[in-house]
């Protein structure tokens, strides 16, 4: 899969004594489409791991099971590509 450019950008933030909630817009860009979904990161306080989720907003609807699948799982590579290389740049620049 030919990828031409992939981004995450954190939209959203809140602290409370609680939890911890970061939204991220992903992008994909290949050389036909760009997918665009929300993932959502949860920390539980104190120091439990984070919780991941991963809106799939706009997922079509298509008649043929097969397709169906394999359709989300290109989405799914996309937004796992996207995910990969955009964490690896911000560990490179320090952001944790």
């Amino acid at each position: 899969m030919k990828t031409k450019n992939t981004a995450m950008e954190l939209v959203f933030y809140e602290k409370s004594n609680d939890e911890k909630v970061k939204k991220y817009s992903l992008h994909h860009w290949n050389e036909k489409t760009h997918l665009e979904q929300t993932l959502t990161a949860t920390k539980k306080m104190p120091h439990r791991g984070w919780e991941i989720d991963i809106a799939m907003d706009e997922f079509p609807r298509i008649d043929d099971e097969l397709t169906a699948l394999l359709k989300y799982g290109d989405w799914l590579e996309r937004l796992g590509i996207a995910i990969r290389r955009e964490a690896k740049k911000a560990i490179k620049k320090g952001v944790k």
